[in-house]
């Protein structure tokens, strides 16, 4: 049988149930020191003691109601200082209609009480609207929600996903107050979509830190200067998981996450959010003055531009390799690069990306595998030891040299024109792109390779085809070729010294 709360009854993060009473609109806009809900906890976790008390509650403000009904200002300043025995005593000679209006109350609680007994949650839930709902503010839902959702993240992602999806809910709690969840309306919702679409970037640093909401939307920003579609996305999506969360759990009414849904759309296709390199950017980048005279300070900022180039693997999936990560398989004799996020400083998109990828014979020639054998005899672990595990990986840190570095228009100038979406990902695109157009590679064995899984439209490639053996693997890196850099400029890494 599912339990009826009067809509007056909620509990609090303790599971103690408190009365709350919200004061008539007519009250609060005729007393300048009004509040708009009444709240007294009941001290007790006893359901059936909390009606009781409840129904006193009410009945005793019922009556100061009545006794104040020409000076709201005084009937707040008398519920503000409400105790319990103050109760008792409104209680001891109740008017008759207040009275009546208690046995009426009565009467209609046990008829839903017998209701429900009789029928199925979901046509009871329909029919009561949101009175069965355990209501709580939602400051306090948000706790609540993290210690639901910590369980379903693994150990080494709690830090960073809560970190990332925390500071939504709480602009959500910012924008419209931290509300009962029950009085939660689909306005509510619409006027955060509207404020979220008219915040500036950054908006807790520089100028605008110091400014209110309220403030920070009247600026009447250009587009440039706001948050862009995929922050805005990112939000939207924190807060529709939220409040079809709270939904689920009985905390507010359902559909409320409609107005957010589908707001922010990619109008390019998958394969356009990011421009490969032409031959022009490659030449530009692999023959910029620092492959050429050597001047690379750091071993992950020389390799993993060449290893994104020959393998298409993702920016942090090179980052956070480990020298054990770089081996000789066994039964083929071939180098390859072991994918995985078996510790807890690795991490992976999906457990499917996993993989075995082959090191390009360019890589090796340059002396890749010199650099890692090095690491292993000073004793470090990963390959580059030099980036530092940050919120989004070890790749934070490079990816911010790399914009800085090459797309600088003093050096390499790649991807400057408004037109152009490159960055280090556009490796990623270049290689697949090779092997798909130019070398005609099955997209399924292209996708086993660099981390996807086939998206073909076909079920049986997408779900029967086991990955393509290491040596057909190995054959596909090797086809990829890019005849306008010149490698032979390039200075091999050799056996410098590391700074």
């Amino acid at each position: 049988m599912t339990h009826f709360y009067p809509s007056y009854i909620t509990t609090n993060r303790l599971g103690i149930y408190v009365f709350q009473w919200r004061i008539p609109k007519h009250v609060c806009t005729q007393s300048p020191d009004s509040i708009k809900l009444f709240r007294r906890s009941l001290k007790t976790r006893h359901r059936g003691t909390a009606i009781e008390l409840a129904r006193r509650w009410w009945v005793a403000i019922d009556q100061l109601q009545s006794n104040y009904a020409d000076n709201p200002a005084t009937f707040i300043a008398s519920i503000k200082d409400l105790t319990t025995t103050e109760v008792d005593h409104l209680l001891a000679e109740p008017p008759a209609t207040s009275r009546a209006l208690h046995a009426e109350l009565v009467r209609e609680m046990n008829q839903l009480k017998a209701l429900l007994s009789e029928m199925k949650t979901t046509t009871a839930t329909a029919l009561l609207g949101t009175s069965h709902l355990s209501s709580k503010p939602l400051s306090e839902l948000a706790d609540v929600y993290f210690i639901e959702k910590r369980s379903n993240w693994t150990a080494k992602t709690i830090v960073t996903n809560e970190k990332a999806q925390r500071p939504k809910i709480e602009l959500l709690v910012e924008v419209v107050g931290d509300l009962l969840s029950d009085l939660l309306t689909p306005a509510h919702i619409v006027q955060f979509k509207s404020v979220m679409l008219q915040l500036p970037k950054n908006r807790n640093k520089g100028r605008y830190a110091a400014m209110p909401i309220d403030q920070l939307i009247r600026l009447d920003l250009p587009a440039s200067k706001k948050c862009s579609p995929e922050t805005i996305k990112n939000y939207f999506q924190t807060i529709s998981s939220f409040l079809e969360w709270c939904h689920r759990n009985s905390y507010c009414s359902s559909n409320l996450n409609k107005s957010i849904q589908g707001v922010i759309k990619n109008p390019n296709a998958a394969h356009e959010q990011r421009d490969t390199f032409n031959d022009d950017d490659l030449k530009r980048l692999f023959e910029s003055h620092q492959y050429l005279n050597g001047t690379h300070e750091k071993a992950s900022r020389y390799f993993i531009p060449l290893l994104g180039l020959f393998t298409g693997a993702r920016e942090n999936e090179l980052c956070q390799l480990y020298t054990d990560d770089v081996y000789q398989h066994s039964d083929t004799g071939i180098w390859v690069l072991d994918i995985n996020a078996n510790s807890d400083d690795k991490r992976l998109k999906k457990a499917t990306h996993a993989r075995l990828v082959p090191i390009h014979p360019q890589i090796i020639k340059l002396g890749f595998l010199h650099h890692v054998g090095l690491m292993k005899q000073r004793g470090k672990q990963r390959v580059f030891w030099d980036l530092r595990l940050k919120r989004d990986g070890y790749a934070q840190t490079f990816s911010r040299w790399f914009n800085d570095t090459y797309r600088n228009r003093r050096n390499c100038n790649i991807g400057q024109a408004a037109s152009e979406k490159k960055n280090f990902h556009s490796f990623r695109h270049t290689a697949v792109t090779q092997l798909g157009n130019i070398h005609e590679i099955p997209q399924h064995k292209i996708a086993h390779l660099v981390g996807h899984i086939p998206s073909d439209g076909s079920v049986t490639t997408s779900r029967y085809i086991k990955p393509n053996d290491l040596e057909d693997r190995s054959k596909i890196i090797d086809l990829l070729d890019y005849p306008s850099i010149d490698f032979n400029s390039v200075i091999p890494w050799g056996d410098r010294t590391l700074k």
